[in-house]
């Protein structure tokens, strides 16, 4: 048994006497513990292709009362392609401050303020 083994044998002894969850994994691969581990999940930025699709600077130059129509990108879903929309809208022009309506494949911004 190496020193590794050792201190990590002694921490498992502790936290078991302390009833508590966990799970350790040594460098080589040996497990101690039945906590389980649970992939972390990754997030899909909406942003990044909304921002590919050239509609931010369109988006920017509205004024009160001007509507724009925004075709979604094929690999895109229509709602979540709204949603980035709308998100962009509102770091833009300030919730409240504009409505969407979807028709179609295409999102109608209007600025109202």
């Amino acid at each position: 048994m190496d020193v590794r083994t050792k201190a990590i044998t002694q921490a498992v002894r502790l936290l078991n006497a302390a009833h508590a969850q966990f799970k350790i994994i040594s460098e080589n691969g040996e497990e101690f513990g039945e906590l389980e581990i649970v992939a972390a999940k990754t997030r899909t930025r909406r942003h990044n292709v909304f921002a590919a699709s050239g509609y931010i600077p369109k988006i920017e130059a509205m004024q009160v009362g001007d509507v724009e129509v925004l075709e979604s990108p094929e690999t895109e879903d229509v709602k979540k392609f709204r949603s980035a929309v709308c998100g962009c809208a509102g770091r833009v022009f300030g919730n409240g401050n504009y409505t969407t309506l979807v028709n179609g494949n295409t999102i109608e911004l209007l600025r109202v303020h």
